[in-house]
């Protein structure tokens, strides 16, 4: 995006993409969420911002084999480590990019 650009101003454009997408900061803190991913996850977006993300989205208190935050820790600290995208090979895809200033996280099923 344009350097000339606030990261509100960045962030606020982000919140209108059609897709699903969640913006952290490179220390973890939730910066926006696009109105499509609130809509898919019936979240509000004042539920998210400002909070830790693993704070936001815990393991599964009921599956105590649940290692979903390890492993997303795990590679979100590549993508800040090495700045490269990666992808989840699982059933759900997440790209994970370092902009400089945060981290765009998009969610999206397989199809």
């Amino acid at each position: 995006m344009d350097s000339g650009v606030s990261l509100a101003q960045q962030l606020q454009a982000l919140e209108t993409v059609p897709d699903s997408y969640i913006v952290v900061s490179p220390e973890l803190i939730i910066l926006t969420a696009s109105n499509a991913y609130l809509l898919n996850t019936l979240k509000r977006r004042e539920e998210l911002v400002g909070r830790y993300l693993f704070d936001a989205f815990p393991d599964n208190p009921a599956a105590p084999e649940a290692n979903a935050v390890r492993n997303w820790r795990a590679s979100l600290e590549r993508v800040i480590a090495t700045g490269q995208p990666t992808k989840w090979p699982c059933s759900t895809t997440m790209c994970l990019t370092l902009t400089g200033r945060a981290i765009l996280w998009s969610v999206t099923g397989n199809r």
